[in-house]
């Protein structure tokens, strides 16, 4: 489902039209679909009126204006071009187009509400996928480091929250969570 959002996202940019564009554009989907889903972790604090254990369920969004001002900061002093603007464009348009699907443990609440405080992507493990969707041909090694750091910028701007399902005894109060995985 992400893949999908995000080649939706970058469908008839330039770049990635063509069956080489189109393919290029399945790659980056898929690379970034993969990072989201391992190397960015979400935190969370919980609020309920139970103590115990509970499973997290919610929804991830970002914020699209930061998100792609995020990628023009770290793109735009050093690249230009109708190339990188349909790229960021794509890019940002296709993240940011709908909510993800969280889960996790909450470890103190038992049932509750959970509001998400944080997201950190991996750079590196980001910046490989962008190497194997990207690389090798119109895009450089610099502009595959800007992309990475201004997604991982990005990812910052997230928001979201949900539910905490689970038993427990009265009790309850505000606690940090374990970290929340992306799982579609």
């Amino acid at each position: 489902m992400i893949a999908e959002r995000i080649e939706l996202g970058l469908s008839g940019r330039s770049g990635f039209v063509g069956s080489e564009g189109k393919e290029r554009g399945k790659k980056l989907s898929r690379e970034l679909e993969s990072w989201f889903k391992s190397g960015v972790r979400v935190s969370s604090i919980s609020v309920g009126g139970l103590t115990g254990v509970g499973s997290c369920v919610g929804g991830l969004s970002f914020d699209r204006g930061a998100f792609e001002g995020s990628l023009r900061v770290r793109l735009g002093v050093s690249f230009s071009g109708e190339l990188l603007s349909d790229l960021i464009v794509g890019v940002s348009g296709g993240i940011c187009s709908g909510s993800y699907l969280v889960r996790g443990e909450s470890p103190l609440v038992g049932a509750g509400v959970f509001t998400i405080t944080g997201v950190v992507g991996d750079k590196e493990s980001l910046s490989a996928g962008l190497r194997r969707a990207l690389g090798g041909g119109v895009y450089s090694e610099n502009l595959i480091l800007g992309l990475s750091e201004g997604i991982v910028l990005g990812v910052g701007s997230g928001f979201g929250g949900g539910v905490v399902l689970g038993g427990g005894v009265l009790g309850g109060g505000s606690f940090q969570n374990s970290p929340l995985s992306i799982v579609g």
